[in-house]
């Protein structure tokens, strides 16, 4: 994604990386540190354009079964 924008001469503003290997069901802990970490990281970047992420598409944590979808509602309810 980086070079492909980088190719199309897209300004590219880093914000937040996490990774993590399959290993069942994250904390709810976890996963409300690491949402805040990005939204956060969203909103003090200040006035963009578009947000690329790479999500895997199948991550649940405790009290949500569908964590990017939550991901999303929220990008967009904070902006």
């Amino acid at each position: 994604m980086i070079d492909q924008g980088k190719a199309l001469g897209v300004e590219i503003v880093p914000t937040f990386s996490a990774w993590a290997n399959s290993s069942g069901i994250t904390t709810k802990e976890t996963y409300q540190v690491a949402k805040h970490n990005l939204l956060s990281s969203i909103k003090e970047s200040g006035n963009l354009d578009a947000i690329c992420l790479y999500l895997h598409g199948a991550s649940v944590a405790e009290d949500t079964d569908d964590i990017e979808g939550d991901i999303f509602i929220n990008i967009k309810e904070s902006s």
